[in-house]
């Protein structure tokens, strides 16, 4: 077990000197068709071969003084090897002892030889490529303390988790909180986040629906950060980062009309599609391409996959993945010369203004018609509250008094709500939200209706409308009983 799960052995170098024991666990290697992925004067790193009982495993062999460890790593976001990474190491020492045990004096001094020419080959494709390094962490603990070459992934976990500890202490629900709840933390939302509150599209990532949208997110978030927070440095992390999340953020924003979006997977989907991007180049060692390809894309794809049910952000996380990619290949450029910092800084300053310019101009072009419901029914209710206020006249008032109040305040204030309604009968709006204005057309013509006839009443002073009006009533009960259930 572990993040991720590995297996270590420790071994005596007794009989044999470093160069000797290296050229046989070359060899050893090269027969179990494990990738070679790099050779040192002290180390051999290779991947297990893709199958039902491995799933390209990392496997170091590292000679120091005169003992020797053997590792075995899973490359995938695996928790739980179920046994892969020990038989990994016992397949290798099983077939080394067979191999030395079969050498003769001569086949050694020519698997040295290969040996050497290996190590003059891996030593110049190191310099052309990046390596992928294998972790150092013992424990849980130890991957949340920022660290060199592992900065920015820690501070960014301790943000998330804070922020959701605040939410908490106040009241938003620990297992699963509404999405009302989640709006006054800057949850992302279409109809407030395009009335000018554009911050959103950043906060919403550092707000998380429950303690296991939490909890998931964050194993990502270590799995891609100590993979290539390495590879990228603390800059190139950072913007990459914030910038997809901002991207994913937005194209949730434009697909989404009705929901309430949370969470750093959008921003956490665009790592995984920068090292996508890196991996369909040459800057990363050739041997893991073919290791992180197939990992990485099992987990994207099962995510995606499982987005199909309902309940996932899927456009943000597909935006993110996307944006990510694009950043990725952005970015190539500065990390082949990591040390010219003036071509590192231009490069994301351009990715970050192109960011930038593309939100804006999307963002002012996303119809807001939600929010455009939203302050059409803010309108409609204090005009519905004013026209009621015409039954709370004082009953010492005279008949002009009342009059006045019914034309003014009842019949002018259902008119403007008719037009309202006819208003958003024009909107593009989802279906559940479509539903309910049918029903409040109705209510405001028979509220219209209704105050027309007390005004007449009360005018000619008889009670020939009562029946009529009485009705009315009923027929507004019901309706607003109806109206009750669309909530």
């Amino acid at each position: 077990m572990g993040i991720t799960a590995k297996h270590k052995k420790e071994l005596e170098l007794t009989d044999l000197n470093t160069e000797t024991f290296l050229a046989i666990a070359l060899n050893t290697v090269t027969n179990l068709n494990w990738q070679i992925s790099e050779v040192t004067t002290s180390e051999i790193s290779a991947y297990t071969s893709f199958s039902l009982y491995s799933w390209s495993e990392k496997v170091t062999i590292q000679v120091e003084k005169n003992k020797v460890l053997l590792k075995s790593e899973c490359t995938g976001n695996q928790i739980i090897d179920f046994g892969k990474n020990k038989n990994n190491i016992n397949l290798f020492i099983t077939q080394f002892e067979q191999l030395k045990n079969n050498l003769s004096e001569g086949e050694i001094i020519e698997k040295i030889k290969l040996f050497n020419e290996a190590l003059s080959q891996s030593t110049e494709n190191k310099l052309d490529t990046k390596v992928i390094e294998s972790n150092n962490f013992n424990s849980i603990l130890s991957i949340l303390k920022p660290s060199k070459g592992y900065f920015i992934t820690p501070i960014i976990i301790y943000l998330n988790v804070l922020y959701f500890l605040v939410m908490v202490f106040n009241g938003v629900d620990l297992f699963e909180p509404s999405g009302d709840s989640l709006l006054p933390w800057g949850a992302n939302y279409k109809a407030i986040t395009l009335n000018g509150e554009w911050w959103r599209m950043v906060s919403s990532c550092f707000i998380h629906i429950g303690i296991f949208h939490l909890l998931m997110n964050m194993y990502a978030l270590i799995y891609i950060g100590l993979l290539l927070e390495p590879i990228l440095g603390k800059m190139h992390f950072l913007s990459a980062y914030l910038l997809s999340g901002l991207l994913a953020s937005l194209i949730s924003l434009w697909w989404h009309d009705n929901s309430v979006g949370a969470g750093a997977s959008g921003a956490i989907f665009g790592m995984y599609g920068v090292f996508l991007a890196l991996l369909t180049t040459n800057y990363i060692e050739q041997s893991a391409r073919k290791v992180f390809l197939s990992s990485i894309g099992i987990f994207v794809g099962y995510n995606l996959l499982n987005g199909i049910k309902g309940n996932v952000d899927n456009a943000a996380h597909i935006g993110g993945l996307i944006s990510g990619m694009a950043i990725g290949y952005a970015f190539l450029p500065s990390l082949r010369n990591i040390n010219d910092l003036k071509l590192k800084h231009l490069i994301i300053g351009l990715v970050a203004v192109t960011t930038a310019i593309i939100t804006s101009l999307v963002y002012i072009s996303i119809p807001n018609n939600i929010g455009i419901y939203l302050s059409k029914m803010k309108e409609f209710g204090e005009r519905e509250e004013v026209s009621l206020g015409i039954y709370k006249i004082d009953p010492n008032a005279s008949k002009q008094q009342i009059l006045n109040a019914i034309e003014y305040k009842g019949i002018y204030s259902w008119k403007e709500n008719v037009n309202i309604i006819n208003d958003l009968e024009k909107l593009d709006l989802p279906s559940e939200i479509k539903n309910k204005i049918e029903p409040l057309k109705n209510y405001s013509n028979l509220r219209l209706k209704l105050n027309q006839l007390l005004f007449k009443q009360i005018n000619e002073e008889t009670n020939d409308y009562k029946f009529e009006i009485d009705s009315l009533n009923k027929q507004i009960e019901i309706i607003l009983a109806d109206y009750e259930k669309l909530k």
